[in-house]
């Protein structure tokens, strides 16, 4: 039987005078070097809760030290902002509810040795012992660092949370210590990217241009980039480097990475004059890193099809041979592109594709028919103009490789718990996110809005913004809207370019939805017309382009206490 964990009360943190505290509860699972870990599966070192105001009792959800893997492990309790710290050392054994004796001793944490002055080190330092058995100030290694900002959804015992820097490898969080709060990736989505993964800017998102009056005739194509992990479909998953289509499924010209089961591969549709469907080419060879940075080069010279990677060739087959999609009529050798109308979109870097640079020319090795370079963007840009050429993000922007683990790009990451984001008649509930967003795109929603933007005729929420073009009435420029229409919204104004906290809170009791953005009030909207939100699909966050750092949810109204400490301390 799966281990479970138990409901883990501590005892009443007070004061001399026997005065209820609230106060912060750290609890670290000690199990050695590797960790503990539980049917196999790493669980979380650590975690965080803070005592009632009332009882003084901080719960907890921990496993029984006996089903950890590692044997002797145990738990110590810290209660954070008391003089002196307390610090009590306990073995959780095993139980549906377990509460903590009241210890009497209070155990300073201290050491011998020698401590430099702390002027002497950096900002993010941390005190290490040297090889001499002295101690120093030195940067960590070889470990993650959350900051208070990434636990804090955790300590105000957020009902569903995600934690960047608690990523587990590709497609998977860890555990969290909270039902319903661990979390997987779908689709086509990013996972959590480490700080530094890229050097300088990319292009995140989807970019597009029109096609002119010319196209060429044989193909000559060139993109610079690299494949964002993500979890895919593995009988047939496609990353498009470049994208013409008719309509998303019958594709004039789109090279891309193709997701098998033994590995990603190159594929390309691409249709030829006088022929009523595309033709596609998957490679037989699977890439060997499609997850570094290449340079991936098409030609189709009337008679073959060949693909290169960093300039050595890859695989070539002849375009006879290829199937076209939906059979119809059929051309021989040689074989001419068939030409978009003009004004038709060309789409470049869509879903996971973190792209430097794609070029298309007029001929084999011709001059550039279309161009899209990053040296002519800045992080942040949302329009990039290349050789005269401009490209707009029509979702995503130009990006810097981020500084710490973060959410990235579109990343669907699904509710394994679909009641927690309904929201009954008398239901007060909030949603936080913090991280930079990144161009337009619905960063938190629920409900059937993928189609269309709007809720037809379910009920939902999300938060975000709408490309231009859809100019949908009833939804904010950059804010969160609610209900079945939407009927209700509340308005940021404008994304920030940094890193911002935003908080929305439905409260029941009051019949208003307030927006913050890092701790400030800056919109209400009266709800009291606002039924019950019965989501009719999964829930998603962050779906949109940006990098997130946490996201969040309470099904409760969090107070205006509790959103400055969860905005550390901004607006206040």
């Amino acid at each position: 039987m799966p281990a479970s964990r138990v409901t883990v009360n501590t005892w009443a943190v007070e004061d001399a005078d026997g005065n209820k505290l609230r106060r912060r509860v750290v609890a670290v699972l000690h199990a050695g070097e590797g960790g503990g870990s539980v049917d196999g599966l790493l669980i979380a070192k650590w975690a965080e809760a803070t005592t009632d105001a009332t009882t003084g009792i901080a719960t907890f959800q921990l496993y029984p030290n006996d089903d950890i893997d590692q044997a002797g492990s145990f738990y110590s309790f810290t209660v954070c902002d008391v003089d002196p710290t307390v610090v009590r050392r306990y073995e959780i054994p095993a139980g549906a509810e377990v509460d903590l004796p009241d210890l009497t001793e209070v155990e300073p944490v201290g050491f011998s040795g020698y401590v430099p002055n702390p002027a002497s080190g950096s900002d993010g330092d941390v005190l290490k012992v040297a090889s001499d058995g002295t101690y120093q100030l030195g940067p960590i290694s070889g470990a993650s660092v959350e900051s208070a900002e990434t636990a804090r959804p955790l300590v105000l015992g957020a009902d569903w949370c995600l934690v960047a820097d608690r990523a587990i490898g590709v497609n998977r969080w860890a555990d969290q210590g909270r039902a319903g709060i661990d979390g997987h990736l779908g689709g086509d989505a990013p996972a959590v990217v480490s700080s530094g993964s890229w050097s300088g800017v990319r292009l995140i998102g989807e970019w597009q241009s029109e096609v002119g009056a010319t196209w060429p005739t044989l193909l000559d194509a060139t993109c610079i980039g690299r494949l964002l992990p993500c979890q895919r479909d593995p009988a047939n998953e496609w990353t498009e480097m470049a994208l013409v289509t008719v309509d998303e499924s019958e594709d004039l010209f789109e090279p891309g990475w193709v997701q098998q089961a033994d590995g990603v591969h190159l594929g390309l549709d691409v249709r030829f004059d006088g022929e009523s469907s595309e033709r596609q080419w998957v490679s037989t060879g699977v890439l060997d890193d499609p997850h570094g940075e290449h340079t991936y080069r098409f030609t189709m010279d009337g008679t073959d099809l060949t693909a290169y990677v960093d300039g050595v060739e890859f695989e070539s087959v002849s375009v006879a041979s290829l199937p076209q999609n939906t059979p119809g009529t059929t051309d021989t050798a040689p074989f001419a592109l068939y030409a978009p109308t003009a004004g038709t979109t060309l789409s470049v870097g869509r879903k996971a594709a973190c792209t430097r640079s794609f070029t298309l020319l007029d001929d084999i090795g011709g001059s550039p028919l279309h161009s899209l370079n990053i040296t002519d963007a800045a992080d942040g840009d949302a329009s990039i103009t290349t050789a005269g050429e401009t490209w707009t993000a029509y979702f995503g922007a130009a990006m810097a490789a981020p500084t710490d683990k973060r959410m990235l790009g579109s990343a669907n990451v699904t509710f394994d718990d679909a009641p927690l984001v309904e929201i009954g008649t008398g239901d007060s509930f909030t949603w936080a996110f913090y991280g930079r967003p990144y161009g337009t795109g619905v960063q938190m929603a629920s409900g059937n809005f993928l189609d269309d933007w709007q809720f037809a005729d379910d009920s939902g929420w999300l938060f975000g913004s709408v490309p231009a073009a859809l100019s949908l009435p009833g939804l904010p420029t950059w804010g969160f809207s609610i209900g079945a229409g939407p009927e209700y919204a509340v308005d940021a104004g404008s994304e920030q370019d940094t890193d911002t906290a935003y908080v929305v809170v439905l409260d029941r009791s009051t019949d208003e939805l307030r927006l913050y953005v890092d701790g400030t009030l800056v919109d209400t909207a009266d709800v009291t017309g606002l039924g019950a939100v019965t989501a009719t699909s999964v829930a998603y966050l962050p779906t949109g382009p940006g990098a997130h750092r946490w996201a969040a949810m309470w099904r409760r109204a969090l107070d205006a206490d509790e959103i400055t400490y969860l905005t550390n301390g901004a607006g206040a």
